[in-house]
């Protein structure tokens, strides 16, 4: 695996605004489910809030990825790799927000 090249020339990276501007619409995306799932669960009283929170977390982590994969990125080989990659890196993120969630 290398590391990503730095982008120099100012046509390369006018080239990176609509790959950029996927990237943040998945965000917000990815977000929003987070967010509305936790919500409608919590709600709802299907879930207390730090269970519920990780329900929304886990969908949004597929939406996050099958989005970026296909739409921002175009990606198409070794999904399998690609989604435990994404998965232990978003996993450490689901520490973080599990621990602010008790902490509250």
């Amino acid at each position: 695996m290398s590391l990503p090249r730095t982008v120099t020339d100012p046509g390369e990276r006018a080239g990176l605004l609509p790959l950029v501007l996927r990237y943040a619409v998945v965000g917000v995306v990815n977000t929003a489910v987070h967010f509305l799932t936790t919500m409608g669960l919590v709600e709802s009283a299907v879930l207390e809030p730090v269970a519920a929170s990780v329900v929304g977390f886990i969908g949004a982590l597929l939406v996050a990825f099958l989005l970026n994969r296909h739409w921002t990125f175009g990606q198409t080989d070794r999904p399998l790799e690609r989604l435990y990659r994404f998965s232990a890196v978003s996993l450490l993120g689901l520490c973080l927000n599990t621990l602010i969630m008790y902490a509250a």
